[in-house]
Formats: C-alpha cells, sequence, structure tokens
C-alpha cells in the first residue's frame, strides 16, 4: 500500500476490521500506522481512534495494556485540540461512538476500569 488513501479504503472495507475488529488486526494497523507514517500530521486522529479500539479489546484481558493505549489515545487527542463537534467526528465512525474525544477514552476505559 503506498497512499494513505488505499490505507483507509483497505482499513475500512476488510471485512476481518468491520463490524468485529479483532485486536490482531487493530495492533497491526496500529503498528502499520506508526511505520508507514511516523510523521503522522492529520493521521493522529486515526492513530488515536485505533489505540482506544486496542484499549476496549485489551479491558477485560490485560487492565495494565488496556490502560497503556487508553492513555496514548487521550494523550493523541489533547495534542489535536478538539473543539468542535465536526473535529470530534470519528474516522472509523461505524466502529466508534458518535463523537470520540480524549474524556469518551477516559469515561470508557480508565474510569470503568480502573
Amino acid at each position: 500500500m503506498n497512499s494513505l488513501n488505499e490505507w483507509l479504503i483497505f482499513t475500512q472495507t476488510k471485512q476481518s476490521v468491520l463490524p468485529n475488529p479483532s485486536l490482531k488486526n487493530l495492533l497491526d494497523n496500529y503498528e502499520r500506522l506508526k511505520v508507514e507514517y511516523p510523521n503522522l500530521g492529520h493521521l493522529k486522529k486515526l492513530l488515536a481512534e485505533i489505540c482506544f479500539l486496542i484499549a476496549q479489546e485489551y479491558k477485560s484481558m490485560d487492565k495494565f495494556k488496556a490502560h497503556k493505549f487508553a492513555e496514548e489515545s487521550m494523550n493523541i487527542y489533547r495534542s489535536l485540540h478538539i473543539d468542535s463537534l465536526e473535529d470530534a467526528a470519528p474516522i472509523l465512525s461505524s466502529l466508534l461512538p458518535d463523537l470520540m474525544h480524549e474524556g469518551v477514552v477516559q469515561e470508557r476505559i480508565i474510569k470503568n476500569n480502573f
């Protein structure tokens, strides 16, 4: 995959990612983003969403890893300065709540787990 658009289309249409993401697919996508696009820029939001999904998957299996990925997601959301409904609309909309920001991660992963 050479372009960001190809990667996004692949991610959103791949049957194993939608509608029931597996932890392995999420971790693979997380690693791919970090390696192929090290200067994420506008991809930070997508990485924050993937970190949130990974944290959700780990929530019942490994609280330490769930917390680690939730913290990474919250740190990315903090850096994005989301201040409008449009900014809070998720990229992976079929997998996430209607709005995604640091507070959602805090409420759903950190407060409910620890």
